[in-house]
């Protein structure tokens, strides 16, 4: 979590010091492609799931100024393991598909940098495969979470948390709940 608060912070303080930038030419659609890490945020004795890369893609409308909403389908392969008590550690695969719609607010919309925060909401399915014992399985759930991220000309990254809810330990599900630093190129 250290982590990822000084990457966060590291991103504003850079954003203050390139605000300055050149306009950028206005376009009222974008779509980007891109990488991300995708880390688990906690688990509460279930099973575990490795830091993994995905890749997804992006579609978004610039409908005011400063506001533009828009789709993102992820993609996620991992690896983990069992956890359970009393159980043998076996090792799982993971097949991770989000979809949500996004919303951000940009900060300098007209400018080569421009930092932005958003809000995603949208739905996830999880396709674990145990590699010995017990059978497969396939968990749906919702997903909510904010972001924060930097477009710099065409670059665009953001830190991104996603809550995934629908049962599970308090309401949300550890296994599915993570964090997203994604580094997309939009056109």
């Amino acid at each position: 979590m250290k982590r990822i608060t000084c990457i966060a912070i590291l991103l504003l303080v850079c954003t203050c010091t390139m605000l300055n930038a050149q306009v950028k030419e206005k376009h009222n659609f974008e779509a980007g492609i891109g990488l991300n890490v995708y880390g688990i945020l906690g688990m509460e004795g279930g099973p575990s799931r490795n830091p993994s890369l995905g890749a997804y893609f992006e579609y978004r409308y610039n409908d005011t100024e400063h506001f533009d909403f828009g789709g993102q389908i992820n993609y996620t392969h991992g690896n983990g393991r069992s956890a359970f008590t009393g159980e043998p550690t076996w090792g799982i695969v993971y097949d991770q598909v989000n979809l949500k719609g996004v919303a951000d607010y940009n900060f300098c919309p007209k400018r080569l940098v421009s930092p932005y925060i958003g809000a995603g909401l949208g739905c996830g399915v999880l396709f674990a495969s145990r590699k010995a014992g017990r059978a497969d399985s396939v968990d749906k759930f919702g997903i909510v979470g904010p972001r924060i991220g930097l477009q710099i000309w065409r670059i665009r990254t953001a830190l991104e948390f996603n809550f995934a809810f629908g049962g599970g330990y308090n309401g949300f599900l550890n296994t599915e709940s993570a964090a997203a630093l994604n580094v997309s190129y939009t056109f």
